[in-house]
């Protein structure tokens, strides 16, 4: 059996991005923070693995601060 391939930290960013605007979008949105944000959560709605988010961001913070970044630019989906 062929073992799947390992996927790319840009794709990995973009899936966990996507994920995490979703899951925000559904619950309302964010005012002061993003406490709410479960990195569980959006890890399972993005189908990736634990081990290569943790690679790219050691901790929820790094992740929320990268996301808040993606969130702000004038590109983030439209």
């Amino acid at each position: 059996m062929a073992r799947p391939r390992a996927m790319q930290d840009e794709e990995l960013k973009e899936r966990m991005y996507h994920a995490a605007s979703d899951l925000l979008e559904q619950s309302g949105g964010f005012s002061l923070s993003l406490e709410h944000l479960n990195l569980e959560t959006v890890m399972r709605r993005a189908d990736v693995s634990r081990s290569a988010v943790y690679r790219v961001w050691p901790t929820k913070e790094d992740f929320n601060i990268d996301l808040l970044e993606v969130l702000a630019a004038p590109s983030w989906l439209g």
